[in-house]
């Protein structure tokens, strides 16, 4: 073990002296010469209280417009001839072409119009739908149909009323498509239901694609689109009907849809604005839905989400997401929540490199992009050893003593590899990782190696106790990891950044990781109420899989606010202390603690100062050994000793210049 120094302390110092996206399907779309452009809507998509009148015109003269309000594709054989606007008094997809007189067909407008008052009285045998959807997998019997919004929730009128408040709460996602690309039960490939035949274990419907428009809008009028996409079936085991009534989405733009590429900044600043394919996530495990109690019980919908924006705290790139409600063909299916696709178009857009350039290694140690060649390579370096010093170069690209060597490639990201596994050893991921995680390197220009993003963490922070220090399967991360930690090079980096992550206001102190909750919690708080009012009553009333009851109507206040109060009550202020003593006892961080830093009396973590701003250092025993410079006060070839850069501390810094401050004891 590394036995003279603690934690590294990190302080840098300075000196310190509505619009609003609009996006329609005419501006999505082009008309191509004979072809007729696609026609207008009198009024836009967005939520109404009360009826009005809708026109469809057209900006060529002579065509005819035809429409539908069932989702399908208008045409010449198929929906209603325009003749003057029409009455829109309740919850309505419109879809709409012109067809000129040579019977040449535009593309299609489609327009969803949201009615709160008939949304909330959903019911459970909506015109055209099924009664039973998917046969079930792993046990006898289909799925039966679930579309209503809870009725007993809707005999209170005050709680219909926070279900009408919380449908415009956050933003709308509606898909339109025709009804049987959805629900029919034709065992064919290209015209069988998706929702029918799920692709469960890769089998009948797996990778089925069908067309769908899409449609982005909110009540507060932040933005909106619409583009036609293709749409599929996402995920594991929340395929099998029995596990799972509320599927998950993968969104695909093409040019045999529409456009190639969705260009709209979903998630705000921070992400990119160029997408290929997004992910509309259902949640699946601690959710209402789920067929075990206890996770019902713990149901958050926040957890794969903190995951991934701690991730970023963590200074990482990581999928972006937020939260909508999700409309199919104007059915209400719930709290859907989009996210940013691991992948080689988010490498490219997040890593630097071209598309084709990476190796996207993921779940069980498969590439969904490029190739394996790499993973493989880094996987038999690692069960080779990393104990001694030239292996443990040799993964980086190094040369023995350490200088980069342009012949060899770096193999991982040490850093990356270190906050992904302490991000997990602290949310006690058991899911992971025999599957749930994605590993990306360029693979033409390798830089540092592979790195690895958080991907399906629905089992994070469900037990203060939990620890999975010991997680260790062959040809995942953890693989790597448990043979670098018999490096005492790679412990010293690994205790360094869990003493950046876990300490002085770090990613994951208890005050850190509860504020980014919290906030996320606030995005979701009302419109939990009407997924409660959804799917609330799955396991009570329509399908009692396992029989692993109670079997309760879950709701707002009754089970979410109870968890959320745990979670920011209990389990965030203890959890960073049972897991810094889970990691000492496994001899992943040091028992001697790292100096503290004030400024002018303060706790300081990394802040602006002024000249005469005085820093002083402290530790509950031990000298301290301090750098200006940025460098370790610690060198550790050919023997451990204190670096001749270093001074030890034996008086306040009084701060004249831009530092950076190093310290260890």
């Amino acid at each position: 073990m590394y036995k003279m120094f603690s934690r590294l302390f990190f302080l840098t110092v300075f000196i310190a002296f509505i619009a609003v996206h609009d996006l329609t399907s005419s501006s999505l779309t082009h008309s191509t010469s004979g072809v007729p452009a696609s026609p207008e809507f009198s009024i836009k998509h967005g939520f109404f209280n009360s009826p009005f009148l809708l026109g469809i015109s057209s900006s060529n003269g002579d065509v005819r417009i035809f429409y539908t309000r069932n989702g399908s594709n208008p045409s010449l054989n198929n929906g209603n001839l325009y003749t003057g606007p029409f009455l829109i008094d309740k919850t309505s997809v419109i879809r709409a072409v012109c067809i000129a007189n040579n019977n040449s067909v535009s593309k299609t407008t489609t327009r969803t119009y949201i009615f709160p008052d008939d949304i909330v009285h959903q019911p459970n045998d909506p015109d055209g739908y099924p009664s039973e959807w998917a046969p079930f997998t792993s046990i006898n019997g289909v799925a039966p149909g679930d579309y209503e919004m809870d009725p007993d929730m809707m005999a209170d009128p005050q709680f219909e009323l926070s279900v009408k408040e919380a449908l415009e709460d956050i933003p709308v996602i509606s898909l339109v498509t025709d009804r049987g690309y959805l629900f029919s039960k034709n065992v064919d490939q290209f015209s069988g239901g998706i929702y029918i035949y799920t692709g469960v274990s890769q089998g009948l419907g797996y990778g089925w694609e069908r067309p769908v428009s899409f449609e982005y809008f909110s009540a507060k009028d932040t933005g909106s689109f619409q583009i036609d996409c293709g749409i599929q079936i996402q995920g594991g085991e929340g395929r099998r009907p029995e596990k799972s009534p509320k599927h998950s989405f993968r969104l695909i733009f093409k040019n045999e849809y529409g456009p190639s590429k969705l260009r709209y900044p979903l998630f705000g600043d921070d992400g990119v604005s160029i997408f290929n394919t997004i992910i509309l996530r259902a949640g699946f495990g601690n959710t209402w839905i789920h067929w075990s109690h206890s996770e019902r019980s713990m149901a958050q919908y926040l957890r794969d989400r903190w995951t991934k924006d701690i991730h970023g705290a963590m200074g990482h790139y990581s999928s972006h997401g937020n939260y909508v409600h999700l409309f199919l063909n104007g059915l209400y299916w719930g709290l859907y929540n989009p996210s940013e696709r691991i992948d080689s178009d988010f490498a490219e857009s997040y890593l630097f490199g071209e598309e084709a350039d990476f190796d996207v290694i993921k779940d069980y140690s498969e590439a969904v992009d490029g190739e394996i060649t790499a993973w493989n390579t880094l996987i038999g370096m690692a069960n080779a050893g990393l104990v001694q010093n030239d292996a443990y170069q040799l993964i980086q690209g190094n040369n023995p003593d350490g200088t980069p060597n342009p012949e060899l490639e770096a193999m991982v990201d040490l850093v990356s590899l270190s906050d992904y596994i302490i991000l997990n050893f602290y949310g006690g991921n058991w899911d992971w990782d025999h599957h749930n995680w994605v590993a990306i390197r360029n693979r033409v220009t390798p830089g540092r190696g592979f790195q690895f993003f958080c991907w399906d963490a629905e089992h994070m922070t469900e037990s203060l106790n939990s620890n999975i220090l010991s997680e260790n399967n062959d040809k995942c991360p953890s693989r790597v990891f448990q043979q670098l930690r018999q490096n005492e090079d790679f412990l010293r980096l690994f205790a360094d950044r869990v003493q950046r992550m876990c300490f002085n206001n770090g990613p994951l102190t208890p005050h850190s990781a509860a504020e980014q909750w919290s906030l996320r919690a606030g995005q979701i708080e009302k419109a939990v109420i009407a997924e409660s009012a959804r799917w609330g009553d799955y396991r009570r009333d329509v399908h009692q899989y396992q029989a692993v009851g109670p079997f309760d109507l879950y709701t707002k206040v009754d089970h979410w606010l109870p968890q959320m109060h745990y979670m920011i009550n209990t389990y965030f202020p203890g959890r960073t202390d049972v897991f810094i003593s889970q990691l000492r006892k496994a001899k992943l961080f040091p028992s001697i603690d790292a100096p503290a830093f004030k400024l002018n009396g303060n706790s300081l973590f990394q802040s602006k100062v002024k000249p005469g701003d005085i820093i002083t250092l402290s530790t509950g025993s031990g000298n301290i050994w301090y750098t200006t410079d940025g460098s370790d006060p610690a060198v550790y070839k050919p023997v451990a000793g204190i670096s001749p850069t270093s001074v030890m501390y034996l008086s306040p810094i009084i701060i004249s210049e831009s530092i950076h401050v190093k310290a260890r004891t």
